[in-house]
């Protein structure tokens, strides 16, 4: 799970906790758009964001779908 949400918001508790609890791993990003360029991205195999975020991650990283 790629926690990139500010912990102020409350999707940052399913990013964080519930994975953590489900014994998952949890890689944390400054930035959401900081995935292109992040170590170990391809490791990560979930991503929840705001669309707009994603239609930009898109244009970046054209191999990976939407």
């Amino acid at each position: 799970m790629l926690a990139a949400t500010s912990i102020c918001f409350d999707l940052s508790i399913f990013e964080i906790f519930v994975t953590l609890a489900a014994a998952g791993t949890v890689v944390i990003a400054d930035n959401i758009l900081s995935l292109t360029t992040m170590e170990g991205a391809d490791a990560i195999t979930l991503v929840n964001t705001v669309p707009s975020a994603i239609s930009e991650l898109c244009v970046r990283m054209p191999s990976n779908p939407a």
